[in-house]
């Protein structure tokens, strides 16, 4: 998940014969970085979620 933002990112950036406005590129840095963000808060709160229910802890 995490590799294909930053490829997307990267795509985007890399690109700018594809026709692409300005805003088009920073909406897709936005919607990328908003994945990435999504993904991550989603791995810390199941890695929270493991600690808390853990019996060694």
């Amino acid at each position: 998940m995490r590799s294909t933002s930053l490829t997307a990112t990267h795509f985007v950036l890399l690109s700018p014969k594809r026709g692409l406005s300005n805003t088009a590129k920073i909406h897709s840095l936005i919607i990328a970085g908003s994945i990435l963000l999504e993904f991550g808060g989603i791995v810390s709160i199941s890695i929270n979620l493991i600690l808390v229910n853990s019996p060694w802890i």
